[in-house]
């Protein structure tokens, strides 16, 4: 799929977002853990993968069996690789914004289906050396002070909750974002409010 369409996609994901928050049963805060293995094409010729944890927030709002969802994610993960004969530690440094729609089977599970921007901002542990890095970076598909698109899949589900406002939940997301995937497994808690934000706002 092109640019110009995953764009396309996104945009029609937003208006939905908004159309549903002026008109929504309820609303919800969610603050998650994460812990993500990412990984690309160039990593997996050489079985390399980095792990890490983070942190994710989401701003969601849900009619019945439909809802939609605003995400932002913060993670850094880690992984050994060997360049120049010298072993070394690559991160991903992380941060993933977009929109999911999420369609209810039942009252607490999700299915989910997004689109959302990852930005990079890759280095070496301890290195300085900007061709040491441009080296590692060509050789195992790092990426600095780039931000590129991906469609994302996933589930939740809401596992226990206390009363009717407060849910705890866990998931897990796949994320592409243009350069390889994340697999993204959350646990988090989940603040529910009477209607939408900007229905409050409107009445």
């Amino acid at each position: 799929m092109s640019l110009a369409k995953y764009l396309k996609l996104f945009t029609l994901l937003i208006l939905c977002f908004l159309g549903q928050a002026a008109s929504a049963e309820f609303s919800y805060l969610k603050i998650d853990g994460i812990f993500g293995i990412g990984t690309n094409d160039k990593m997996d010729q050489y079985d390399t993968a980095t792990t890490g944890i983070g942190y994710n927030i989401s701003y969601g709002v849900r009619n019945r069996v439909i809802g939609i969802e605003a995400f932002y994610t913060s993670i850094d993960l880690s992984g050994d690789i060997s360049h120049g004969g010298v072993n070394r530690v690559a991160v991903q440094s992380l941060n993933i914004y977009g929109v999911e729609l999420h369609f209810y089977p039942t009252l607490r599970l999700a299915i989910k289906l997004g689109y959302a921007f990852s930005s990079f901002n890759d280095y070496l542990e301890n290195n300085t050396d900007d061709n040491i890095f441009a080296g590692a970076a060509s050789t195992y598909g790092l990426k600095r002070n780039t931000t590129l698109g991906g469609l994302r899949l996933g589930v939740a589900y809401d596992f226990f909750h206390i009363g009717r406002k407060l849910h705890f939940q866990s998931g897990y997301t796949y994320q592409e974002n243009g350069n390889g995937h994340e697999n993204l497994i959350s646990l988090g808690i989940v603040f529910k409010f009477n209607r939408g934000i900007l229905d409050r706002l409107i009445r």
